[in-house]
């Protein structure tokens, strides 16, 4: 048997995602941060360090009186700090510097004569922070005025806040100066760069920009701005030659600079380093284990000056024998930098360098599992399983040029959609997929893998069906699908007559509860039949009829009307027919509950959904659409397709004609081309039942409350007699939307 499941291609795949995240730290030695967030903070795509620093600023806890100072890429202080310009485009992390906030200075702002103070500064050496211009008392001191001015000094990078001269023109301040008229007050910060010159053998190199160094400061460590140096430095002949060590001074024979190396007080201002040039071949020595005891070591493989980690890294991975995850690899030792697949390796870090693979087991099983939108528990079917690690993404967000672009790139997921069998996906493709199966949580876009989550974990992929719909002269609409029919997989049409807007009479004279009165209707398509349990099972993924067998001689059984449906579970299959239709999808879904689409997990928690009945999807119909379409309009007939009940049994499955139980269509259509609607099983429809006659007028839709949904039609129980109306098309019923019968189905409708 071929197995069909349902998928919806209108709502396959999944969104963009407009934002970055920002991981918070805090730089060496900071004691006034407080609480920083645990979690990364999410910002818009492409926003500026200056706005960034605002939303941080916000979710910073600060020992009272200081403030955010500035955001590190490192976490060493002495690294250079983001620029209010720089654009994050991608995750980052950031490591956060305090500072004294500005003091409260309305003591000295009180009534009386005010002067103008303007703090200045040389915009090399720094900004002032706050206003550069503030108001005092007359005869304010420096000592008064003194804290507030350096809270307000901020330094530019080479220079230092801590002890800067403040001057009042050419006279440096002191704690006794007062101020009796405006005046402006300067900051000096000391000059502590260091302008690092950057040299090597003429013969072999070349230095790019040589009059221009390299600006550091003391406490910077040669591993922060060695990358700077290499750009400078331009090979002659780079098939043989390669920058191999650095030293601090002016030749090979000076000290030789290590990532460690630090940059002190006596090298300012001027300091040089020399480029040594030598063999680019570079031994790397693999070695790896879990963190603790002796590393385990697994060869060597030769690389050279300019490969990037990510280049040599399986040839490194092909050395370890041991069958757990790599976690990490670091260079130089197990705790030495982590590198990433854009590192490049310098033979000026040696011509033997070993790199260390931390070992883990980081693997997660992922088991794949499939079926339709019912599938829960020990149904779903098993595709296969997956081994994943901790770290790794559903899937990943990719960013074009400067950010304008994000793009959502399968990882784990097409893995797992590659499991997935053909068979499966014969007319119909994933449309989701969920923890577990079809009653778990979605998996989000981006989603990370973690061991924390369990090393076992289950994902269930959602296949929907495809339908197509096609209208036909004006004259009908038709809905197709492959389902299971009459013993193969097969194309079955469901069409919907095309019923014209109209206005005219409904109801009948004399009876209590659906008296004469005049409705006008906007155009309709409706179900020529009721829903056939071959739809109903394809889109459903089961089929509950009671008479699910034993079809008369000619009939075919999956074409049958489905019954025993809840009226909740009409509507849900409303929704999910919508889904799943071509040009249609979930934004023409007609039932929603909380402004989301109607589903069968509502249906099942008995939500009453609420209707829009502008969207263009499947529904139910409405009492007056349901009794206009019966009586053939504007044809007024008792019966569906006739007046006289002698002829009934050319029209309709009832009592007289039915052997007690549901057929496929009767052999004759009413006037607008509709199948058995005084038969065969009752219909649900939108409306709540009341006793009383409904409401006329535009489009009505029935009481706005109730316990009982209405149910229009006759069944193959029903009879037509003197004394039994059940036949007519002005007949009403009613039953509670939970309730399932053998004899209560429902048809379709949808706008044109």
């Amino acid at each position: 048997m071929a197995l069909l499941f349902t998928a919806c291609p209108n709502n396959a795949g999944g969104g963009g995602d407009s934002t970055v995240n920002i991981t918070v730290k805090k730089v060496q030695g900071e004691g006034k941060v407080g609480t920083i967030p645990s979690d990364p903070v999410s910002v818009p795509l492409g926003s500026s360090w200056s706005s960034v620093k605002e939303i941080l600023r916000s979710k910073i806890v600060f020992t009272p009186g200081f403030t955010l100072n500035s955001g590190h890429p490192g976490d060493d202080a002495n690294t250079q700090e983001f620029a209010d310009g720089y654009i994050f485009y991608e995750d980052a992390t950031v490591f956060i510097k305090s500072r004294k906030d500005l003091p409260d200075i309305s003591t000295i702002q009180g009534p009386g004569t005010q002067i103008k103070i303007t703090l200045a500064v040389d915009p090399e050496r720094g900004q002032i922070l706050g206003p550069e211009v503030i108001s005092v008392n007359s005869g304010t001191t420096w000592a008064q005025l003194e804290a507030y001015a350096k809270a307000a000094l901020k330094a530019n990078y080479g220079f230092k806040e801590e002890g800067a001269e403040w001057k009042n023109g050419s006279t440096v301040l002191g704690s006794t100066d007062s101020f009796g008229t405006d005046a402006t007050l300067t900051a000096y910060p000391e000059d502590i760069r260091i302008r690092i010159k950057v040299t090597g053998d003429n013969n072999k190199v070349t230095i790019d920009k040589p009059d221009e160094p390299i600006i550091a400061i003391p406490g910077t460590k040669w591993k922060e701005i060695k990358a700077k140096a290499d750009d400078k430095v331009r090979v002659k002949d780079k098939t043989r030659y390669a920058v191999t060590a650095w030293h601090k001074g002016s030749n090979a024979s000076d000290p030789t600079l290590t990532d460690s190396s630090t940059f002190q007080e006596v090298d300012r201002p001027n300091c040089t380093v020399f480029a040594e040039t030598g063999d680019r071949q570079i031994t790397l020595t693999v070695k790896y284990g879990t963190g603790s005891g002796t590393p385990l070591s697994g060869g060597t493989i030769t690389i050279y000056d300019g490969d990037t980690w990510g280049s040599v890294k399986v040839q490194a991975e092909g050395k370890i024998s041991l069958g757990f995850s790599i976690r990490e690899w670091r260079l130089n030792g197990k705790s030495g930098q982590v590198i990433n697949d854009s590192y490049t390796f310098k033979a000026s870090g040696g011509n033997a360098q070993t790199v260390y693979a931390k070992l883990e087991d980081l693997r997660i099983i992922i088991t794949v599992k499939y079926g339709n939108i019912s599938t829960v528990g020990s149904e779903a079917l098993t595709a296969g399983t997956i081994t994943v690690h901790d770290g790794d993404v559903w899937t990943k967000k990719k960013i074009g040029n400067k950010g304008k672009k994000v793009e959502i790139i399968p990882k784990v997921k097409k893995t797992a959609e590659d499991l997935i069998p053909a068979s499966a996906l014969a007319h119909a493709v994933i449309s989701e997929w969920r923890w577990d199966d079809a009653n778990g949580e979605p998996i989000s876009n981006g989603y990370t893998f973690k061991l924390s989550d369990g090393r076992e974990r289950t994902v269930f992929a959602i296949i929907r069906p495809e339908i197509t719909m096609s209208v036909t002269q004006n004259v009908q609409t038709q809905v197709k699908y492959y389902a299971w029919i009459d013993g193969s997989v097969t194309e079955g049409t469901y069409v919907l007559a095309n019923i014209p807007a109209a206005s005219g009479t409904i109801g009948k004279t004399g009876k209590s509860d659906n008296a004469e009165r005049s409705v006008s209707l906007n155009a309709y398509s409706m179900g020529a039949t009721e829903v056939p349990q071959a739809l109903y099972r394809l889109v459903m993924g089961y089929n509950l009829s009671q008479f699910s067998w034993d079809p008369s001689s000619g009939e075919i059984q999956e074409l049958r009307p489905v019954e025993n449906v809840s009226w909740y579970y009409a509507a849900a299959f409303c929704n999910e027919l919508t889904r799943c239709t071509k040009g249609l999808g979930m934004s023409e879904c007609v039932y929603t509950v909380d402004d989301n689409p109607y589903t069968i997990q509502d249906a099942k928690n008995e939500k009453i959904p609420q209707m829009n009945m502008s969207k263009k999807g499947f529904r139910l119909p409405t009492e007056a659409e349901w009794e206009w379409a019966a009586q053939g309009g504007s044809a007024r007939q008792v019966y569906a397709g006739t007046g006289d009940s002698s002829n009934l049994k050319d029209y309709a499955w009832y009592k007289a004609n039915s052997y007690n139980k549901t057929h496929t269509a009767s052999e004759k259509a009413n006037p607008l081309k509709l199948f058995d609607m005084s038969g065969n099983v009752a219909e649900w429809c939108w409306d709540w039942y009341s006793g009383s006659t409904p409401t006329g007028g535009n489009n009505p839709t029935g009481a706005s409350s109730g316990t009982d949904r209405a149910v229009r039609g006759g069944s193959y129980k029903s009879e037509a007699t003197e004394s039994k109306h059940e036949c007519e098309c002005a007949h009403r019923d009613k039953s509670g939307p939970p309730y399932v019968k053998e004899y209560i189905g429902f048809r379709i409708v949808c706008r044109p």
